[in-house]
């Protein structure tokens, strides 16, 4: 049976003594998904935690879930602490604030949540480096796009606007965030209007020059617990009206300047105290400058697939891999068999299946997956293939 292993695990980056806890605070998630989103997302690290403890929901973990996973030859953790609803998270946390070991968070939490000397390394210095409006403290300043942080005020009222539309408007905030929710294109006055009204709570914002993009990248790296910086890889963006819909994730690399820029940007985090996972969006734009454009010192979306992407390509012979989430409402024996189908065909894997109790329209069964081939064009077709399948 094919085995699917991690290039470097959780633990491996952040060794004994932790768990991890994928998701956000319940009371401090404005600029993140839905809460569902969020109890999905807590399996995406099933398989590549290694030996590190980590919090999942239970719908994640349940046998149906698993067992799809361990079918398909992917090495799931054992070390988990379960929350069914907020409660019993919040049961969690004080377990967690209670034990001897520390806890890393993707996105920190408030202080009431989560005691101060629980985090691996200082929750503000997490919050500052994931602040859109301290971008420029960490990027040489050829490699930042026109952008100026305005007061929120002035924002409102049109003032101390450095460029005409179409611009990029985002949330200069040290709340979690992730998704694009925070970020809205600016091309009309319609636009606008819309960003002035989501924002309004905001006391900064980043006005920023709409960049023509030729190729967008996550670019990734971890300092590990014994003090190592490797670079994990990287993956292809694919962001339509600056909402991130997957990665593209292929054999060859992408140009060493871009890694040369993640790799000097992480340096100055691990100078201030950073330490672990940091996914850097780095673009290549039409006119071929290299623009840092955002900074995710956490688990990215495609992590995952970064790191199990050697292990894929080499059991399968593949070059060309898809991140992909699908949200799906057909019955769960339709996507059992439909999944499976694909799996059979070595065309999808699954990485984490979030299996609602009761299907509808607020909870859907979201599955997060791998497709897998030797051309985008192949993979796209698998794409409409599990769409169609899917009714997505």
């Amino acid at each position: 049976m094919i085995e699917i292993k991690p290039s470097v695990s959780l633990y491996d980056i952040y060794g004994p003594g932790y768990i991890f806890n994928q998701r956000a605070s319940y009371k401090n998630r404005k600029w993140l998904p839905d809460l569902v989103s969020q109890h999905s997302d807590t399996g995406r690290l099933l398989t590549i935690a290694g030996k590190i403890p980590i919090l999942c929901h239970n719908r994640v973990i349940g046998p149906f879930s698993l067992s799809i996973l361990k079918e398909s030859g992917l090495q799931i953790a054992d070390n988990l602490h379960i929350y069914y609803d907020e409660k019993s998270y919040y049961e969690k946390l004080k377990e967690f604030n209670q034990s001897k070991e520390k806890v890393v968070v993707n996105f920190p939490h408030l202080p009431e949540e989560l005691n101060y000397d629980k985090y691996w390394i200082d929750p503000q210095l997490t919050s500052y480096l994931n602040n859109k409006g301290n971008l420029e403290d960490l990027v040489p300043k050829q490699n930042v796009a026109k952008r100026k942080v305005i007061a929120i005020s002035d924002f409102l009222q049109g003032i101390n606007f450095p460029f005409q539309l179409p611009i990029v408007v985002k949330a200069a905030t040290n709340e979690p965030s992730g998704g694009g929710i925070e970020v809205v294109i600016c091309k009309n006055n319609e636009n606008l209007q819309y960003a002035k009204q989501l924002f309004n709570s905001s006391n900064f914002v980043v006005l920023e020059e709409l960049i023509p993009i030729q190729r967008n990248y996550c670019v990734q790296f971890a300092q590990t617990y014994k003090e190592e910086l490797i670079y994990l890889g990287a993956a292809e963006q694919i962001i339509v009206e600056g909402k991130y819909k997957g990665n593209w994730i292929v054999k060859k690399d992408i140009p060493e300047e871009v890694i040369k820029l993640g790799e000097h940007i992480m340096e100055k985090a691990v100078s201030l105290g950073y330490r672990g996972v940091a996914g850097l969006d780095i673009v290549i734009t039409d006119d071929n400058r290299i623009i840092a454009i955002d900074l995710n010192f956490r688990m990215n979306a495609s992590t995952v697939a970064v790191l199990l992407k050697e292990s894929i390509m080499e059991s399968f012979q593949v070059n060309t891999l898809k991140f992909r989430g699908f949200k799906t409402h057909v019955g769960l024996s339709k996507f059992e068999s439909s999944i499976k189908s694909f799996i059979k065909q070595k065309k999808l894997i699954p990485i984490s299946i979030y299996n609602p109790p009761h299907l509808n329209s607020d909870e859907p069964i979201i599955i997060y997956s791998i497709l897998i081939g030797n051309s985008k064009k192949e993979v796209n077709m698998i794409d409409q293939q599990i769409q169609d399948q899917l009714e997505c």
